[in-house]
């Protein structure tokens, strides 16, 4: 997949398919609770009142982690620790 990753997404691609993607999350009852923000400060609560860690990092990285695209290597999670285990993504 390389030249077509998540860095080249375009900026309106990525903030639609965001808000699609942690909707259908909250939807999914396997989804873990947690919040996730973008380094503009975007917040989406995922699943629950706002308990589960915070995954922070580029929108364009957050949707490839959350869409199974990439590891997320480049995402923070507060408190420190591994990123949440997702649902498996079915398109």
């Amino acid at each position: 997949m390389r030249g077509h990753g998540p860095a080249r997404w375009p900026a309106w691609f990525v903030a639609r398919e965001l808000e699609t993607t942690t909707a259908r999350l909250r939807a999914d009852p396997k989804a873990p609770p947690m919040t996730v923000c973008t380094d503009e400060d975007q917040v989406l609560r995922v699943v629950g009142d706002g308990q589960g860690p915070r995954v922070t990092g580029p929108a364009a990285e957050l949707l490839g982690w959350l869409t199974g695209r990439v590891a997320g290597h480049t995402l923070t999670v507060d408190p420190q620790g591994a990123l949440p285990v997702l649902p498996v993504w079915r398109s």
